[in-house]
């Protein structure tokens, strides 16, 4: 497991137990769009530029990652049907990283529907290290909901290597929620150098 599978995990669950704090209505935060490949540009795209399209973050953390100072601005926005605990009909995040005030990852997820990040987990077996380029992952995973660089990502020895993330979180019923997530990395010429998958089915009365 990759410290950049780690931290996204920790980073989503953290956004939506922000989002649990705010019960009492029928919507937490406001809603966005789904980020633009040509707006978000790793090594280049600032903080600033990121605030000017989305607004001031829902949240915002600091932390040191693979040694270096990164902030987190984080958005959320979700709409339920329930006034029981977290329980969230739709609910969509997005959290972007940034080294010295310059976009080095982001991870979008959503679960409304016509705007889903969900992916075909089935064909990760197809999937090989070494050999499958990035946009035959595309192909059959889809667009990518997100993109790390390092810091973001802990290969400080060839920073030239790219993390995609793929990341789906749902309810199922009143108290269980499903998540799936999936990180490739990527090398220099955009082909698959690791693959880490990981899918669970959780109970919120178990916390």
């Amino acid at each position: 497991m990759t410290k950049c599978f780690q931290f996204g995990l920790v980073l989503l669950a953290l956004i939506f137990a922000q989002g649990c704090e705010s019960m009492g209505r029928n919507f937490v935060g406001r809603n966005f769009e789904r980020p633009d490949v040509n707006t978000f540009i790793l090594g280049k795209t600032t903080s600033q530029q990121i605030t000017s399209i989305y607004g001031k973050p829902y949240s915002e953390t600091k932390e040191m990652l693979h040694g270096e100072l990164v902030t987190t601005s984080s958005y959320y926005y979700s709409i339920y049907g329930s006034q029981v605990r977290s329980v969230y009909r739709e609910a969509k995040n997005l959290a972007c990283l940034f080294a010295k005030d310059t976009l080095v990852g982001y991870v979008w997820s959503s679960s409304f529907e016509g705007d889903s990040s969900n992916f075909d987990d089935s064909k990760i077996t197809r999937i090989q290290k070494g050999k499958t380029a990035e946009g035959e992952v595309v192909k059959l995973l889809g667009k990518p909901n997100g993109i790390f660089i390092y810091p973001a990502t802990n290969n400080k020895a060839d920073k030239s290597d790219r993390e995609i993330y793929y990341y789906c979180r749902w309810y199922t019923d009143i108290n269980s929620y499903n998540y799936k997530t999936t990180t490739i990395r990527l090398d220099s010429g955009a082909t698959v150098k690791d693959i880490d998958y990981s899918s669970s089915i959780r109970n919120d009365n178990n916390q």
